[in-house]
């Protein structure tokens, strides 16, 4: 099978396909017995790979996290003279205005990172499990030969 097949076997078992080429595959799978047993090998390769549950919180950790919540939220960020006068909402205000103006002038565009061809090139869920499966299978290949 070549790799195409099997990145597209992993695509319609995680759900990654587009309707019409799920459509073909399944047709596909139906009429060819071989194909339809390498999907099912994946797909019980797919779900050995559940997580565990998690593990329960300890006892009263929801009643710790609601108290500290409450107690945080009383506190509040800013000092209390800032927040509680006019005047300190004025220079709270004057303080973020002149960070965005300080970092708009250091921030240089010419020498921001490109990120744009980044999400073309990241490999799917399906093709990086394919890609694993792939080299598990390389390591069993070489501890076989020697």
């Amino acid at each position: 099978m070549d790799r195409k097949t099997s990145t597209d076997l992993m695509r319609l078992l995680h759900g990654e396909m587009p309707d019409s080429a799920a459509q073909e595959l399944r047709d596909r799978l139906e009429r060819e017995p071989e194909l339809r047993g390498e999907f099912e090998s994946i797909e019980q390769q797919w779900q050995k790979l559940e997580l565990p549950d998690p593990p329960s919180a300890p006892r009263g950790f929801a009643t710790r996290t609601v108290a500290r919540a409450r107690l945080e939220a009383d506190r509040g960020l800013a000092p209390a003279w800032w927040s509680g006068t006019l005047a300190g909402r004025f220079a709270t205000a004057l303080v973020l205005a002149g960070g965005i103006a300080f970092g708009a002038i250091v921030a240089s565009p010419s020498e921001a990172e490109d990120w744009s061809g980044f999400f073309d090139t990241e490999p799917t869920l399906a093709e990086s499990y394919l890609l694993v499966m792939e080299e598990q299978a390389d390591d069993a290949w070489q501890e076989s030969d020697s």
